[in-house]
């Protein structure tokens, strides 16, 4: 049962048993001296209190008496009187002095006994002891029974303990008079248990026992694993990343060559309709027209004038199907069939005009050199347009093409002639040289044209491949 403590004021009930300190429940006797001490006599000894009156609450004062015996007391029989206690026990009177002073006692020496380990719930026989300093364990090894005594000679049972784990617990626990404590499942890391003793009259011991040991992290909860883990996913990250881009650039690619190849034959299944139709039909008319010129009466000029226009007019159209005809083809998108159509049209041209045309600077090299439809019909229409104008205006009887290809991107080709020229300050007459720079910004090209008066005329036209 202990001590009930009961305020009046407050209408509470407090009670003190042995876990407050008390030697036993077992209460048989109360007694006050001068100074305000409650002297207890208990079934297993004799405890001092004080009682804070404001508070009403119990402090159980440490054994203070080195020959205190742990005897059982008799009912009721305590009593003060001249500065002495007087308590009744089982072995006789046992008189205690109030004026003698109180001292403080001996505190207990503590130790750690021995650590044992378990390992998957089987008790290694390996035991380890305070002086095992710096164990390392692995992630298997985290069950451990730690033991320790605190020595105290005086009264070895009522020695109570304060222990903690640092690396899991922060403060010492409650007093408790077990000397084992088990560790079943540590988690890895860095470990010092330390554990200090308790005397029944509360002196705590001077030293500290500790065991420091450390759990090893398995390999895969290291911090290197975890950075080569997450480096390993970054790459794998990365590498998934240019696959699908690769693939997705090749789907594109062959989705391209699909159209691509497709265009070929559209363009020339398309020249080939147009040649088979349309070159059938003005060679038709053509003949038609020569037969119908015989047919006419030599005395009627204006209809044979009329009909000569007319075979005129389909073969200058049939000449221009040719162009058409020629860019659509597939085998045109180079720039060498380009510069050698460019030829033949000026061979063509200047043949029977009294004027020497030549090319110099088309290489094989040039077959190397892919262009669009877009560029090699732009390409053909300005230099025909350039040639057409050299027969109308220039006088001239030289005639050249020349190309280059200065680096590896950009083409020069030039047209010059040793004709009369002109200032080449002044404004452009007619269409065909607006028509001829028109063309040459739909290619992303640049026009140069330098002309002396009686000292001919150089036109070049340069792009670049990748514009």
């Amino acid at each position: 049962m202990g001590i009930f403590v009961w305020d009046r004021k407050n209408n509470t009930l407090k009670n003190y048993t042995d876990k407050d300190g008390l030697k036993s429940n077992t209460v048989y006797g109360l007694v006050a001296d001068d100074k305000g001490v409650i002297w207890a006599g208990t079934g297993k000894g004799v405890n001092r209190i004080t009682l804070n009156g404001k508070t009403m609450t119990c402090t159980i004062l440490p054994n203070a008496y080195t020959n205190d015996l742990v005897v059982e007391s008799n009912q009721n029989a305590a009593h003060y009187y001249n500065n002495k206690i007087f308590i009744g026990t089982a072995k006789g009177l046992t008189v205690y002095n109030t004026r003698t002073p109180v001292s403080a006692g001996l505190a207990p020496y503590v130790m750690v006994q021995q650590v044992k380990l378990f390992t998957n719930g089987t008790a290694d026989t390996r035991v380890f002891t305070e002086t095992s300093a710096g164990l390392k364990l692995n992630a298997s090894q985290n069950h451990l029974a730690i033991s320790f005594l605190g020595i105290y000679l005086k009264d070895p049972k009522s020695v109570s303990y304060q222990y903690k784990l640092t690396g899991l617990e922060d403060k010492f626990s409650q007093p408790v008079k077990t000397n084992t404590v088990d560790y079943p499942s540590l988690p890895p890391g860095k470990y010092t248990f330390e554990v200090r003793a308790i005397s029944p009259d509360g002196n705590v011991s001077a030293n500290t026992a500790k065991f420091s040991f450390e759990i090893i992290p398995p390999f895969y909860k290291t911090t290197w694993f975890t950075i080569l883990v997450i480096i390993a996913v970054i790459l794998l990250i990365i590498a998934v990343q240019n696959l699908w881009h690769r693939n997705k650039i090749q789907r594109e690619r062959a989705i391209e060559a699909i159209k691509k190849e497709e265009k070929i034959k559209i363009r020339q299944q398309t020249a080939e309709d147009f040649h088979d139709d349309l070159g059938n039909k003005l060679t038709r008319i053509t003949v038609l027209s020569e037969m119908l010129n015989v047919k006419i009466a030599k005395d009627k000029p204006d209809q044979q004038k009329l009909v000569e226009q007319i075979k005129q007019n389909a073969t200058a159209l049939y000449n221009g199907t040719k162009d058409i005809l020629w860019a659509l083809d597939p085998k045109s998108d180079n720039l060498y069939e380009t510069l050698k159509y460019i030829e033949e049209l000026g061979i063509e041209q200047f043949r029977d005009m009294g004027i020497i045309f030549r090319n110099e600077g088309i290489s094989d090299d040039f077959k190397q050199v892919k262009l669009t439809m877009e560029y090699n019909r732009n390409i053909t229409m300005i230099f025909k347009e350039l040639m057409n104008n050299v027969l109308k205006h220039a006088d001239a009887r030289l005639v050249t093409l020349k190309a280059g290809r200065p680096n590896k991107n950009d083409i020069v080709i030039t047209l010059s002639d040793d004709g009369k020229g002109f200032e080449s300050g002044q404004p452009a007459k007619g269409h065909g040289l607006k028509n001829v720079k028109t063309r040459a910004q739909r290619i992303n090209g640049e026009l140069m044209v330098y002309s002396i008066v009686n000292g001919g005329t150089n036109i070049s036209l340069q792009f670049n491949l990748n514009t």
